[in-house]
């Protein structure tokens, strides 16, 4: 399973990449995801922590999902990357499995945010093809524009052109999610290995 913050998300996630297979004896660090039942922030110290070790959320409801990840300076975005996110116990627990690629400063931090996703319109799945290579995208959805627009976004995300200007990405669990202001698109990538690339 991996899970990337793409470059078009904002936020200094630009550097939250999949990095390295995480380490043998890992270990949890547990918070509380603070907040409403419609929005909590969990944030996490990352002193004593290596490659390998799992950040794992107590979120304030099951219907949340993940919106952003905030390192707390540059330089925490430059020393942590990511190889997984999951959910567990019927989506109550986020888990983050950290990466540890260069010295963390002391205090460093990273602040994930989660928010209920706005009622979506489901727009099927997406079949078509790059140089001659059948690409299928399932359970495209989309809040704040057509199917027809979601589907082009989806497909120019994909193929390597990027979603447009403005667009956020996050692949959470092989699902991509884009967001550009009240507009947001998902879609879960079926049998594509690659997934957004930012625009421009």
């Amino acid at each position: 399973m991996t899970a990337r913050l793409l470059p078009c998300l904002g936020a200094g996630a630009a550097a939250l990449l999949v990095a390295l297979p995480g380490a043998a004896a890992a270990r949890t660090r547990t918070v509380d995801c603070t907040g409403s039942p419609q929005r909590c922030t969990a944030t996490f110290r990352l002193g004593g922590l290596d490659t390998g070790d799992r950040l794992a959320a107590r979120l304030t409801d099951t219907d949340l999902q993940l919106r952003s990840v905030a390192p707390s300076s540059p330089k925490v975005q430059a020393a942590i990357g990511f190889d997984g996110f999951s959910m567990r116990l019927g989506g109550s627990i986020f888990v983050a499995r950290l990466n540890v690629v260069g010295p963390v400063p002391p205090g460093g931090r990273v602040r994930f945010t989660f928010a209920v996703p706005p009622r979506m319109r489901y727009c099927g799945d997406v079949r078509f093809e790059i140089d001659s290579s059948p690409i299928h995208l399932g359970d495209l959805q989309a809040h704040g524009l057509t199917c027809r627009a979601a589907r082009r976004i989806a497909r120019n995300c994909v193929s390597g052109i990027g979603p447009g200007r403005g667009w956020g990405a996050l692949e959470v669990d092989r699902t991509v999610i884009l967001r550009r202001r009240a507009q947001r698109v998902t879609f879960d990538l079926r049998n594509v290995n690659a997934s957004c690339a930012p625009s421009g």
